[in-house]
């Protein structure tokens, strides 16, 4: 497996130009799944058949594998159990199965971005709870893109493991910084790109819809988005859950929730004050029923 290692410390650090060509060296890591690329064109054309898309998926057997089991995972709660890939595309959809390759896909690469690195312990932790918390509100929304929604909220944070592994002795430094200046300011003047852009940049080398650009790039503050039709409703959510994810990482309780509540985020996400109180009080439950079936 590939091994990335960080860059040495460069003298003009707040330079983004050194953050982009870090990224375009990641840019062929998707190489390393070429079933996964060769899926996702065949689950694109409505001519092929399902026999011909199993084929080609039961090329590689980790990518079949951890496919069925997210299908059989608690998030389909299908009445039985799925064992073929053929099965799964009959049951849940090609859709559903090209959101689950593509899952596949950013699991593997945020393994090879973490590496052995502490850091990027509480990054993944932070990671994996937003996506609890943002896939648990999707679904009692009834929102259809349950899956990208969970998937958005593992890519959130994405770009901190882009600066992490490429440059992990400015990241330490940053870090440092960040206890006298917010973390935006400590990025900036240490990489000349926050962290949310630099995601951008890497899911754009990587190929992924606008969709999951737009959640990654704007997370941090759903508002400031100007170009409709970004999806705000759900860069919102990701938002919501990132702030769930800090506070129930700290241990902090219900007031953090009630204090969060302000009328703009509720009109945005068009729920209300309960709403979000009692998917801050299901979060450990969520957590316990998902453990297993994230990255």
């Amino acid at each position: 497996m590939l091994q990335l290692q960080a860059t040495r410390r460069i003298s003009a650090p707040a330079d983004p130009d050194r953050v982009r060509l870090a990224i375009s060296r990641l840019r062929a890591l998707p190489a390393f799944y070429p079933t996964v690329q060769k899926a996702q064109c065949l689950l694109n054309d409505p001519l092929t058949s399902n026999a011909q898309i199993e084929q080609v998926m039961s090329t590689d057997q980790a990518v079949a594998a951890r496919v069925l089991q997210l299908a059989n995972s608690a998030y389909f709660g299908l009445a039985s159990r799925v064992t073929t890939v053929s099965l799964a595309l009959t049951l849940i959809g090609r859709e559903r199965v090209s959101t689950l390759l593509r899952r596949f896909l950013v699991e593997e690469m945020i393994h090879m971005l973490s590496g052995h690195k502490p850091a990027a312990t509480r990054i993944r932790e932070i990671s994996v709870v937003t996506a609890t918390a943002a896939h648990s509100m999707a679904e009692r929304m009834l929102r259809a893109d349950k899956e990208e929604i969970l998937l958005a909220g593992l890519l959130h944070n994405v770009g901190e493991l882009v600066l992490l592994s490429q440059f992990r002795a400015d990241y330490e430094e940053m870090l440092r910084r960040q206890r006298q200046i917010p973390r935006r300011e400590a990025e900036m003047a240490m990489f000349g790109v926050d962290s949310p852009l630099a995601g951008r940049w890497l899911l754009e080398a990587w190929g992924l819809p606008e969709y999951f650009l737009a959640i990654v790039e704007h997370w941090p503050d759903p508002w400031e988005v100007r170009f409709p039709p970004a999806p705000v409703v759900s860069i919102t959510l990701v938002h919501t859950a990132r702030r769930m994810a800090e506070w129930w990482l700290e241990g902090r309780g219900r007031e953090e929730v009630e204090a969060f509540c302000s009328t703009r985020l509720l009109s945005t996400l068009e729920v209300g004050r309960e709403f979000l109180l009692d998917s801050y009080s299901q979060l450990p439950a969520e957590i316990e029923r998902v453990k297993g079936t994230l990255a």
